[in-house]
């Protein structure tokens, strides 16, 4: 996966309940406010956040902005900035429309949507503001920014694993999640890249277990035990989104 540019930061502190908000309520606000396109992919549905503390209210300000927003996100995400003619009349952009876009310039180019001082990437391509200013008028370009959490190194996501579809969500250190097959839930507790956790199915039925992340974040491996026994038999999964 090329996506992220902006280093993912993952926070295992606990979030002050009262000021929570929805993240793509948050965004749309901001969008609308400053007159940028933020918009956050279907990885990060369902997310809430607490605010930065200091409000955007310019453009100037909102990548200072989206820095202190990604800190503040449970589990972990990263942001890029692409420049884009605005779409066409009638179209309404997604997270994932865009997603789309930057994965198929980043399959043929490389790494996609770095900011750089000085500089705008206009179709995997760094050009110094000056030369680029023209290639934005011309073509009506505007900066777009994204959040994601793909390729950040978390457990939050869907997963295809050894027990079916299973989805889990981060809150603070804290995990919980879900695998239908089995009406099975699951909670635990993270510290670092191991998840430890407490299983049940159709509300009766449990045990513990464990996984570690994989390196690139894309897989875990794990064992799960019946009643008290340890963990001994083999829970793996790998990354659907």
């Amino acid at each position: 996966m090329m996506l992220p540019l902006v280093p993912p930061i993952v926070i295992q502190q606990e979030q002050a309940p009262a000021s929570v908000r929805a993240l793509e309520t948050l965004l749309r606000e901001v969008s609308e406010r400053v007159d940028v396109r933020l918009l956050a992919d279907s990885t990060l549905a369902g997310a809430r956040v607490v605010p930065p503390n200091q409000p955007v209210n310019d453009a100037s300000r909102v990548e200072d902005w989206l820095k202190e927003l990604v800190r503040n996100i449970p589990g972990g995400a990263s942001w890029v900035k692409l420049w884009l003619p605005p779409p066409p009349r009638g179209k309404r952009w997604s997270g994932d429309d865009v997603v789309k876009y930057a994965l198929s310039l980043a399959q043929l180019y490389g790494k996609v949507g770095a900011v750089q001082e000085g500089k705008s990437e206009i179709l995997a391509t760094q050009l110094p503001d000056g030369p680029a200013q023209s290639v934005k008028d011309a073509l009506k370009l505007q900066p777009v920014y994204l959040l994601t959490r793909r390729g950040t190194r978390t457990f939050s996501g869907k997963w295809s694993a050894t027990f079916g579809e299973l989805t889990l969500e981060i809150h603070g250190n804290r995990v919980t999640g879900s695998y239908p097959s089995s009406e099975g839930v699951i909670e635990g507790i993270l510290i670092g890249d191991r998840l430890t956790f407490t299983w049940t199915e159709h509300g009766t039925s449990g045990g513990k277990g464990w996984f570690v992340l994989s390196d690139d974040g894309e897989s875990f491996m794990g064992k799960w035990g019946s009643g008290s026994e340890e963990p001994n038999k083999e829970w793996t999964g790998k990354r659907v989104y």
